[in-house]
């Protein structure tokens, strides 16, 4: 009788030694998903985490008289600083040789806008995963968190081109997927109303647009 005593009480320690497992585990799982801090709790070592930087083409740079271009606009809405290192014309494999000039600087968030001229130029879809997946190998590397924009709507003189910016697109949207990347879907947001006459470059609608898309999708990340 006193041995069946001794093991009901040996079973009901057990019970509670599992019981107190679980609620540990379940406030661990609690406390890694709601984050902490800027960057949602991204490590940005010795980077500037209340700082962005923009790599982007002329649809960053600003085109035409269409007043502010989105990072500079991005900047307004973050009220943090947005250097804008875009490059009118500027190819993925292009934007990744002067990565390393923007990494030189401290900005913790490194925003990738391109891909529009890959598509003009016939630059192959793998091609452009390969190039945006070393920039995003680099930043990682350098205690950045990367940010990727993808393609545009093109119509009028440009639609000759959006079949095959729609393959770059798929191929970036497989790439943010499988590398856990922030992809912030221009193509969705921008609509072709809001493109000027070329068919290309985003009227000031457009570029209103794309500063909102990546406000909502970095605002949380910034200290």
């Amino acid at each position: 009788m006193k041995q069946s005593k001794l093991f009901a009480v040996q079973r009901f320690l057990l019970m509670i030694q599992a019981a107190v497992v679980g609620l540990g585990l379940i406030l661990a799982t609690g406390c890694e998903s709601s984050g902490g801090g800027g960057g949602g709790g991204h490590d940005f070592g010795d980077r500037n985490p209340s700082a962005c930087a923009v790599i982007g083409d002329s649809i960053a740079v600003g085109y035409g008289a269409e007043g502010a271009p989105w990072p500079a606009r991005l900047a307004g809405l973050l009220d943090r600083s947005v250097a804008n290192h875009g490059v009118g014309g500027i190819t993925t494999s292009q934007g990744l040789s002067i990565l390393d000039g923007v990494l030189a600087r401290d900005a913790g968030i490194i925003i990738i806008s391109l891909g529009a001229n890959d598509a003009i130029n016939g630059i192959s879809a793998d091609a452009v995963r390969n190039n945006l997946g070393a920039m995003i190998q680099r930043i990682r590397a350098a205690n950045g968190l990367p940010v990727v924009g993808n393609i545009t709507p093109m119509t009028a003189g440009h639609s000759i081109f959006y079949p095959q910016a729609e393959r770059i697109n798929e191929a970036i949207r497989d790439l943010c997927s499988s590398e856990g990347v922030l992809l912030v879907n221009l193509n969705k947001v921008v609509t072709f109303d809001m493109l000027q006459p070329d068919g290309l470059h985003p009227n000031s609608d457009g570029q209103e647009a794309i500063a909102n898309a990546f406000y909502n999708r970095v605002r949380s990340r910034v200290e």
